[in-house]
């Protein structure tokens, strides 16, 4: 009985470390219009790669994906795109930038 749970926990275990590496990404975009804000947010998964390069309002971005440094949690990014036209970078997890030690930038 012990081979069988032990054999079930191993099973489990490899396929919660296979899903783990998710990545997503969420884009905000903050406008005005007719000077009434509008804030919108739509959420994209992303496969755990070792990065992804996104682009968007005529920048790129650089990020960095959970293969790259086995973050557990997956990287879960978060691009602002602001009413200045201003591109920013949020790791909302806080799992992948600074553990690799490579900044999340937009060009």
């Amino acid at each position: 009985m012990k081979k069988v749970i032990s054999a079930v926990a191993v099973t489990l275990a490899i396929c919660f470390a296979g899903t783990a590496n998710a990545d997503s990404m969420r884009i905000i975009t903050d406008v005005k219009i007719d000077n009434t804000r509008q804030v919108t947010q739509t959420e994209y998964p992303l496969p755990g790669l070792k990065s992804h390069t996104v682009k968007i309002a005529g920048k790129t971005c650089e990020l960095v994906g959970s293969a790259l440094n086995g973050a557990v949690q997956g990287c879960n990014f978060s691009l602002t795109i602001a009413e200045n036209g201003n591109v920013y970078v949020k790791d909302r997890t806080h799992n992948c930038a600074a553990q690799s030690g490579i900044p999340n930038t937009c060009k």
